[in-house]
Formats: C-alpha cells, structure tokens, sequence
C-alpha cells in the first residue's frame, strides 16, 4: 500500500483511507454518477462512470492545510503525464481533487504545467514534479459536475 506523506502506521492509513472513501462518496453525489475506487496500485484512485461508459479519471489527494497556504500545488510528472495521456487517448476527462481543511478543490489534468524537481522533505530522493498554481484550481461543488 502506497502510505505517502510519512503516513507509515496503521492508524494514519486507516484515516487516510476514511477520508479517501468519505471524498469519494461525496463527490458521487455532487456528480450524481459512479466513482469506482481503483487498485491499490493503480496510477490513478478513482474512474467516474455515467451508466457504462466511463467519463473521468481522477486522482485524490488530502492535504492537512487551508487552500491557498501555499502558492502552488506539486505532484508527479510522471502521473501528470500518463493521465493526461490517458485522457486524450480516451476521449475523457482527467481531474486532481484535492480536499484541503477549507474545501474540497480541484483541477483538470491538461496543458503543459510548469515542471521542476523537488526533494521530499526527510528522503534522499528527488522527483520530478509539475507545479499546479493557486489559480488553476476551482471549487468541487461549484464547477466540477459542469465539465463532465
């Protein structure tokens, strides 16, 4: 199981799990479609399904502060790349959701984003990460359900 973020005991992936399944069925109601979590080792967490025919990609994240802490939001390239591959290639959508303490944001997987490497606090390694700015992201309940 990927524990990311130094969540390495039981009890912090038990939560992270919680709110991963809690943001999931609140999105399915906003949406009114289905969200099928995928494997635990899948690039991405959930597929968004209308009937059968699958419409979105989504990618979740929890980060324990207020929206706008930060100027910016920073993840794999890698992950960025394949979704956004995936999207094309499938004629679907490809989104972020990422549920701050404040709200519950997102953003779509497209275009080309600035890139730069950075160092996870307390590892040795590097990763090459895309950086998402404050103002590509938009409010879950307010936008999301229009784009799909």
């Amino acid at each position: 199981m990927e524990t990311g973020m130094f969540r390495k005991n039981a009890d912090q992936i038990q939560t992270d799990m919680r709110n991963q399944e809690n943001t999931r069925q609140l999105l399915e109601s906003i949406l009114s479609m289905e969200i099928k979590p995928q494997h635990e080792f899948s690039t991405w967490d959930w597929e968004v399904y209308e009937g059968n025919e699958l419409k979105a990609i989504v990618e979740y994240r929890r980060r324990f502060i207020n929206f706008g802490t930060y100027p910016d939001f920073q993840f794999s390239k890698k992950k960025f790349y394949l979704m956004k591959q995936k999207a094309l290639s499938e004629n679907i959508g490809a989104y972020m959701v990422v549920e701050f303490n404040n709200g519950l944001k997102f953003f779509t997987i497209d275009g080309e984003p600035e890139e730069k490497v950075m160092q996870r606090r307390g590892e040795q390694r590097t990763e090459q990460v895309v950086v998402i700015h404050n103002s590509m992201f938009q409010d879950v309940k307010q936008n999301m359900k229009g784009l799909l």
